[in-house]
């Protein structure tokens, strides 16, 4: 049975302001080591516990919680890891992007998968067991045309282009001043024709930050537009200080959502959609 008080590690994790993160984070530098090691003694416990047990429940598609309560105080990764690794349907070669920071949960489900041909693709250097990892910036992948069957992007497509970068890639390219429509053609050139790409993104009102963007319907359509990929299905979820995470079925609902409102620190709503080209 999974409780649903937060133990005091969980708690206090959940208010650390996104501005102190982006501070110890430029104290921490280009450590590789020292900054994923920092991230998994603050992951929270009490999240993977909920994240697992929706899985091991889940029978396909993954898209409520049996028990919503459960989720108070939770971030949006309790969603957006069941949603996507639920929906891995046996592709061969899949490429996983911004895996080198990404909370261990979320890894150990991927691995476990039993992937034929896994990849991952970051700004910063770094090697993950069972993961072919390649440094890169996610606008200009070294990977041929039509390379995947499945190409999963978790909570990464607003961070892209965005505020200082610890790791830099120089490869002599001049970029636009629309990171994410860039970075999305790039994913839809490797992608297979009959491939799908897996986008989770925060959602509500459209805000724009040093450090990342948050869509709203009208913005997350234009993206996807101007980078030629069609939407094939869009999965939203909104979070409440009482209730916690549901799936919000009019986009309209969560219209006014800020990111670090509520009494949070990270997303309100969240988009989780699947695109195709």
């Amino acid at each position: 049975m999974i409780t649903t008080k937060p133990r005091l590690r969980d708690r206090v994790r959940r208010r650390i302001p996104e501005s102190w993160r982006l501070w110890g984070d430029s104290l921490l530098g280009s450590n590789v080591r020292l900054r994923r090691l920092v991230l998994a003694a603050l992951e929270n416990r009490r999240e993977a516990a909920l994240i697992n047990a929706e899985l091991a429940a889940s029978t396909g598609p993954w898209r409520e919680f049996r028990t919503a309560a459960a989720t108070v105080g939770c971030s949006e990764r309790v969603v957006e890891i069941p949603w996507v690794i639920s929906r891995y349907s046996g592709e061969r070669r899949v490429l996983d992007v911004g895996t080198a920071f990404a909370v261990s949960t979320y890894v150990r489900r991927l691995t476990a998968l039993g992937i034929q041909d896994l990849h991952g693709v970051d700004i910063a250097p770094v090697r993950l067991h069972g993961v072919d990892m390649a440094q890169a910036d996610v606008r200009n992948l070294p990977y041929p045309d039509n390379h995947f069957d499945l190409i999963l992007c978790v909570s990464t497509l607003e961070h892209i282009g965005r505020g200082p970068d610890r790791f830099v890639v120089t490869d002599g390219r001049h970029y636009s001043d629309t990171p994410d429509v860039e970075a999305l053609r790039e994913l839809g050139r490797v992608l297979a024709a009959a491939g799908r790409l897996l986008v989770t993104v925060p959602f509500g009102r459209l805000e724009l930050h040093p450090w990342m963007k948050q869509y709203d319907q009208e913005s997350w359509i234009e993206a996807t537009a101007a980078a030629g990929l069609r939407v094939v299905t869009a999965d939203i979820y909104g979070y409440s200080g009482n209730v916690g995470w549901k799936q919000v079925i009019d986009p309209a609902e969560v219209s006014d959502r800020t990111y670090a409102g509520m009494g949070t620190h990270g997303a309100t709503a969240v988009m989780c959609a699947v695109l195709s080209r």
